[in-house]
């Protein structure tokens, strides 16, 4: 990501396995073994090596009710579901933003039944420059 200082970007991944409301707490298929590809550089902020945010997790910093209301619904995650793996619920599907930006309505993720063969959903999000 060098080079690249502002923006908005969205990218689908296989990891988290779980993510938590306490994204310090989130966990990875592969977290710990051989094959860890380090998928939480992307997600924890304290040690991410980019300044860009999860638009999600901003907006639920800034919409403390909602981000309540998720953390009683899914006290273990996941904040969203984007696809469901081996059963279990997962959000793979994100937008990352600078600071420069702020979603104004919660990233939602459009899903179908045309698109449930895919192992990926495209995220929605309406953004404003701070």
């Amino acid at each position: 990501m060098s080079g690249l200082e502002s923006g908005i970007f969205g990218f689908d991944a296989n990891g988290p396995k779980v993510d938590h409301p306490d994204v310090a707490a989130n966990v990875y298929w592969h977290d710990g073994c051989a094959d860890d590809r380090e998928e939480y550089l992307l997600h924890d902020p304290a040690r991410a090596p980019h300044d860009f945010a999860d638009a999600l997790r901003r907006y639920l910093a800034d919409h403390p009710s909602e981000a309540q209301a998720i953390r009683v619904a899914a006290p273990s995650g996941p904040l969203a579901v984007s696809h469901c793996r081996k059963n279990v619920p997962c959000r793979y599907d994100f937008i990352f933003v600078s600071r420069g930006y702020r979603p104004v309505e919660i990233p939602r993720y459009l899903t179908t039944a045309i698109l449930q063969p895919c192992d990926h959903a495209p995220v929605l999000a309406t953004f404003v420059t701070a």
